[in-house]
């Protein structure tokens, strides 16, 4: 598999481009650039700054795409619920029961 996973990425090469920022996140996403992403991988700022902040503001920066994606975890989730799915639900202040979310969690 992880063959099949290098020569699928060794074909898109030269449309994949890798951008790393050190700089704080949510200052980042507010910023007034034209940069869009397909995907962000944000490790755990959500425990410092809370997960509504990150999904909100980082929708400034994924690409107007079904498929463009926001990854981010969470270390602390434990200490607000007893479940991942009862911390989304607390952090949003919203039931993820209802068929109109687009959240996708995956336990640990």
């Amino acid at each position: 598999m992880l063959k099949s996973l290098v020569i699928a990425y060794r074909k898109r090469m030269e449309t994949v481009k890798i951008f790393f920022n050190i700089e704080d996140a949510l200052e980042f996403c507010y910023a007034k650039t034209v940069e869009k992403f397909d995907v962000i991988d944000c490790s755990n700022p959500a425990d410092h700054i809370g997960l509504a902040n990150i999904l909100n503001a980082s929708t400034e920066r994924l690409k107007d795409n079904p498929v463009a994606l926001l990854f981010t975890e969470t270390i602390n989730w434990r200490y607000f619920a007893a479940s991942v799915t009862q911390y989304v639900e607390k952090a949003l202040c919203a039931p993820l029961t209802h068929d109109s979310h687009d959240v996708w969690i995956a336990p640990d």
